[in-house]
């Protein structure tokens, strides 16, 4: 299995019980045997637009291509897992809270079940957990591209989430002072792949990738703009394991240099 994360000491030779009544002794291991697979949940591990900082935001899309790739020991692991590819706004004033959208894959820990999805989030409080609405009965399929939209309503602190021109879903939190987004706006954007584990697959290949196009945002003082980004603005969290590459000023591509 690729990616297996080297993390010990290697495996030393050690002897079968049934070996020390006898002449022959019988090796178990030895330090050449490679590790086995694994998920190891070291993550968060990105391939993107990192923060990009921007005022005043209330709203963000992007056309993502839908690339569904392989789990961590899929089909047989039973580890926590997951894939996505999203759109999203931030606010680090006091604390990080967010909204995102886009499409995942993912397993929960102790199943071999996995599920496929496009999701909806909102952070509205740093110290609270997210609102969240994983739309499991419409995953886009395979191949596909969905533009996904997120749009602040500061005066209640409600995000809207569309598909294209559809309606997903709206997630609100309380109208007391718990919920940060009201009176409130982003100060940066990011989009990006991320996964849970090392050994999941970035989303898209070398042959296949994930992009995401025609990205914009939206301020308080006017519609939705092109990103404006540059080729330096396009990272990943190890350039060995997963590509990013600027395409244009509103696009780039990812995906995995060794999937699954």
């Amino acid at each position: 299995m690729k990616k297996t994360k080297k993390c010990c000491d290697p495996v030393q030779p050690h002897f079968s019980p049934r070996a020390t009544s006898g002449s022959t002794i019988a090796v178990m291991a030895s330090a050449s045997s490679p590790p086995p697979p694994q998920c190891t949940a070291s993550g968060p591990w990105y391939a993107g637009v990192p923060p990009y900082s921007k005022n005043n935001l209330i709203g963000i899309q992007a056309t993502i291509k839908t690339v569904y790739g392989k789990l961590c020991m899929e089909p047989s692991g039973t580890a926590a897992a997951f894939q996505v590819a999203w759109a999203g706004i931030g606010n680090t004033t006091n604390g990080t809270i967010w909204a995102q959208m886009g499409w995942g894959k993912e397993r929960s820990e102790g199943s071999r079940s996995i599920s496929q999805y496009r999701y909806c989030e909102n952070k509205y409080n740093p110290n609270i957990r997210e609102l969240s609405f994983y739309d499991n009965a419409n995953p886009p399929a395979n191949g596909s591209s969905h533009t996904y939209r997120c749009e602040l309503d500061k005066s209640t602190g409600k995000w809207t989430y569309y598909d294209g021109t559809t309606y997903v879903t709206s997630l609100q939190g309380p109208q007391t002072s718990d919920n940060d987004w009201i009176n409130n706006t982003g100060n940066s954007f990011r989009l990006t792949g991320e996964i849970h584990n090392f050994e999941d697959d970035m989303p898209g290949t070398a042959s296949n990738p994930c992009d995401f196009s025609s990205c914009q945002y939206k301020t308080e003082s006017g519609g939705y703009t092109g990103i404006g980004i540059a080729a330096a603005d396009v990272k990943s969290d190890n350039n060995t394991e997963w590509t990013a590459k600027w395409i244009s000023a509103t696009e780039f591509q990812i995906w995995d240099n060794s999937p699954n």
